[in-house]
């Protein structure tokens, strides 16, 4: 979100590998906090959640424990088609190893040429935004899908869930082909 909304370029190397981090901690099956529906549904995605160690989930009747969000998860397919856009006009950022855990999950390499690595990171933004779409209650975008099944919870009909989409969809069509 930094890099979303102004705050940090979306190439920054601390940013990528921040960025890295947290697509780790909730995708990744070696982690802990990996939510279950990304390892059941390794074809879309990965859905994101607000950040490490929340709790909230929206419903006061269970246990707290936190889950992913649509707006989270549509910033992070922005990044990825904001970091394609950019690196089609400079791809020094391919070299920083820094940036490298960023890319190698997407096997991009500073030896990837920059329109390879810009279609791969469009594929990752794509597979995040098919994974919102498939989790949608017929394309309604609530605050967050349960962890576990991926069913929609919590605040339905979020706005911000769909600006965070249309933002993300806007960034893919401005990749030069």
């Amino acid at each position: 979100m930094a890099s979303i909304y102004g705050a940090v370029c979306c190439v920054d190397p601390r940013l990528l590998a921040t960025a890295a981090n947290l697509r780790y901690q909730w995708a990744d099956e070696k982690s802990a906090s990996a939510y279950p529906i990304n390892l059941a549904d390794a074809e879309t995605g990965p859905l994101l959640g607000r950040y490490p160690g929340d709790t909230y989930d929206g419903d006061l009747n269970t246990p707290a424990k936190g889950h992913p969000w649509a707006l989270c998860t549509a910033n992070f397919a922005e990044l990825y088609y904001r970091v394609a856009s950019a690196i089609l006009q400079d791809a020094t950022v391919l070299a920083d190893p820094v940036a490298a855990p960023f890319f190698n999950p997407l096997r991009i390499t500073e030896q990837t040429e920059p329109g390879e690595a810009s279609q791969i990171l469009k594929a990752a933004g794509d597979r995040m935004l098919q994974a919102l779409i498939r989790h949608s209650d017929h394309l309604a975008l609530s605050e967050q899908f349960d962890a576990e099944t991926g069913f929609e919870k919590s605040v339905r009909d979020l706005s911000w869930s769909y600006a965070a989409f249309l933002s993300a969809v806007r960034a893919r069509a401005r990749i030069a082909s």
